[in-house]
């Protein structure tokens, strides 16, 4: 028999022993959230619940179960709600409450904390004695877990594991803290972002937005627990803000990207995004360009050496109306709780799903801007050189475009937002949106054509949608999209 397996469950129960400690008896300060799941979601994690067998069938369902994504799902569920956490915390318990390398991953373990904490009063309402004490045993132990995570890890993506740990410490009784909040080190974690470095994985907005309803519940919880944060968090909490205001348009809405999925409206309220002209500057380091006029925002993916699935795709929302769309993705919860996402989540992230090139991949962009309104682009790829030229008129109520491309087929296309599209004898189309609006676009230099598209949201739902989808006659297409007044 191989010696690995019995160095590995030694390895594991010597880290187990080390995790023990005094168990809190309660919390002191309950961070506040509030959510409003989908109606689809709640449905989906109470039928989860209802099976015989609660273990997760697949790879993202067994990482949403271990993030405890369904925590806060299940927390909106009304009457139902307690009862199925009971019974998915019970399971959880039973099978992973103890230390695991696979389980207990720190991207696993700090979400997993900061859920637990933030709903603490569902996750021990109802309990007997034994169960809310080993609920609080574990929580005590996973915030040791980080701890020695922090002082021995090499991953440079420690930022959700220091709040995790940080914000346990805020939560836990002065007499059964797990150890200091170590706000030193918390400042050290949050400088580079108070100085404007994004983390890699806020290029994925949603991702971002998450991360920052953590730190706002973070700071809360200084302020009630009356100590002094590091001046970092505000700081911190400032580039957050200016970051994700660049994806919205000041009305309500959004743009919506390749890969991305519409975000959680109860921590956009909570972080109050702010919308500013620097904004900008935030979003080229992390691979996006923007043009902004009034209440319409363009952005195009200009994409990333680490992230190219995206690369020229384009949005356009005016005011709460999107007029070009990219299909997004289903949420990693609505992946792992619902079972036909995780088939769509390979399908939203490939280039036919974005509002750009039928292509494979592209190399980053190189842009220049020569005025407010106006932005070049210029891919480099096996078929040659590509090259787009954006010109945004809120005045005019029209984006206008113009590409030089390889003389080869190269499809081009725009998903539309949900509503009709119908081409016309002139060749142009005439678009019909579900908000009442209106749009038009005009193409020359392409033959075009109307397909069936589709979208995917938070909730686990698939949305018809329709694409057009422009044949190139020639090395060059100049297209326009206006929009009623």
């Amino acid at each position: 028999m191989s010696k690995r397996p019995r160095e590995s469950g030694r390895a594991r129960f010597y880290h187990d022993v080390q995790l023990r400690g005094p168990i809190p008896q309660r919390l002191v300060f309950y961070p506040e959230v509030s959510a409003a799941p989908s109606e689809a979601l709640i449905e989906a994690a109470l039928a989860w619940t209802a099976e015989d067998d609660m273990s997760p069938g697949s790879l993202a369902a067994a990482e949403s179960f271990h993030r405890f994504d369904w925590l806060p799902i299940l927390a909106g569920a009304g009457d139902d709600g307690p009862e199925a956490i009971r019974q998915l915390t019970a399971f959880w318990l039973e099978q992973h409450g103890r230390f695991s390398p696979a389980t207990w991953r720190a991207t696993l373990c700090a979400p997993r904390v900061i859920r637990m904490l933030c709903h603490m009063d569902l996750l021990t309402s109802g309990m007997d004695g034994p169960m809310r004490a080993m609920i609080l045993d574990s929580t005590a132990r996973q915030a040791r877990h980080l701890s020695r995570f922090l002082r021995r890890g090499k991953d440079k993506q420690r930022l959700p594991v220091v709040v995790a740990r940080t914000l346990a410490s805020l939560c836990l009784p002065e007499d059964r803290q797990i150890g200091t909040t170590d706000t030193p080190r918390l400042g050290q974690y949050l400088r580079p972002l108070a100085e404007g470095e994004l983390p890699a994985s806020w290029r994925h907005v949603n991702v971002a937005l998450q991360e920052a309803d953590d730190l706002f519940i973070l700071s809360e919880a200084f302020d009630i627990r009356r100590l002094s944060a590091p001046p970092e968090l505000d700081e911190a909490l400032k580039v957050a803000r200016l970051y994700i205001g660049g994806f919205l348009t000041g009305e309500g809405g959004m743009v919506q990207m390749p890969g991305r999925y519409a975000p959680d409206k109860a921590a956009l309220h909570r972080i109050d995004p702010m919308i500013r002209p620097e904004s900008a500057i935030l979003l080229e380091r992390m691979g996006y360009a923007s043009l902004r006029d009034g209440d319409t925002l363009f952005m195009a993916d200009l994409g990333k050496d680490q992230d190219l699935a995206g690369t020229g795709g384009i949005a356009l929302t005016t005011g709460r109306t999107p007029l070009i769309v990219s299909c997004g993705a289903p949420s990693p919860a609505a992946i792992g709780i619902v079972d036909r996402m995780a088939a769509w989540a390979d399908a939203l992230n490939t280039p036919a799903a974005a509002s750009g090139f039928d292509i494979p991949a592209l190399a980053p962009a190189s842009h220049v801007r020569p005025s407010a309104q106006e932005m070049s682009l210029s891919w480099s790829s096996r078929r040659g050189t590509i090259q787009r030229k954006f010109e945004l008129s809120e005045s005019e109520h029209q984006l206008s475009v113009e590409e030089q491309i390889p003389t080869e087929k190269l499809d081009l296309r725009l998903h539309i937002g949900a509503g009709q599209a119908k081409l016309d004898e002139h060749g142009g189309v005439d678009i019909a949106l579900d908000q009442g609006a209106g749009a038009r676009l005009t193409i020359d230099g392409a033959k075009t054509q109307i397909e069936e598209s589709v979208s995917a949201w938070p909730d686990g739902r698939i949305e018809k949608l329709y694409q057009i989808v422009m044949s190139p006659c020639g090395p060059a297409v100049r297209w326009r999209i206006k929009w009623g007044q």
